[in-house]
């Protein structure tokens, strides 16, 4: 239990973006975080951007099929 597919990926993930979040202990399907070591995490440039999500299907409907390209955040 606590070691499935995207319990996995969603973990290196993060440790891909260098966060400060970590398994708790005791509970593998939740990650933490202290709270200085977040807020300094998210001030850095460019993490904002990287966590924002978006519809690509609703997007690429409203640009066009012809438009590839993420939409700019920032």
């Amino acid at each position: 239990m606590g070691d499935g597919t995207l319990k996995r990926a969603v973990e290196a993930l993060l440790n891909g973006m260098g966060s400060p979040f970590r398994i708790a202990e005791g509970n593998l399907g939740r990650y933490v975080s202290p709270g200085d070591l977040l807020a300094t995490w998210l001030r850095q440039p460019g993490v904002f951007n990287s966590l924002v999500l978006y519809d690509i299907l609703n997007h690429f409907q409203a640009v066009g099929p012809s438009h590839t390209a993420a939409p700019s955040h920032g």
